[in-house]
């Protein structure tokens, strides 16, 4: 048995019970609003709209939906501050995000999807290849301390 097994078999309702919940959690997370970038907007314009939704990361996303990577305040952050690159914020995105970003679906099993928000990236949820939400690390950790259900941003 992993650290990470014995830790959800402590909790209350043991680690089968916080499975069914992790189901809950993605599938509701899930149901939010998606608020994706497409790969030709400029950074200035995803700066804008993070903002306005007050939000940290934005999946980046094709015409056709796909997922092309991930964009947060970070990546922008660290692209202004990079000396060797002249400051524009008229970029597209896409030479900014992160490609290939840590996805799960609702059925992934919570010991996985723990270990993903332990890295600290946000997790992209998909559905075959459809984006229907994103999981942060302050969602597992909410998830963990309550154990209850989270409401949908």
């Amino acid at each position: 048995m992993t650290p990470l097994s014995e830790a959800l078999n402590a909790l209350p309702g043991g680690s089968e019970t916080h499975r069914a919940n992790l189901k809950t959690l993605l599938a509701q997370r899930a149901q939010a609003r998606v608020i994706a970038a497409d790969p030709g907007e400029s950074m200035q314009h995803v700066i804008r709209r993070l903002r306005a939704h007050h939000i940290s990361q934005m999946p980046v996303i094709s015409a056709g939906g796909k997922l092309l990577g991930l964009v947060t305040e970070t990546d922008l952050l660290d692209r202004v501050r990079n000396p060797s690159h002249v400051v524009d914020l008229d970029v597209p995105v896409s030479t900014v995000m992160r490609e290939h970003p840590p996805t799960v679906t609702v059925s992934t099993p919570l010991e996985q999807a723990l270990r993903l928000g332990a890295q600290g990236d946000p997790i992209v949820v998909l559905e075959g290849e459809r984006v229907i939400g994103l999981i942060t690390a302050i969602d597992l950790l909410d998830y963990l301390a309550t154990g209850a259900s989270l409401p949908v941003e």
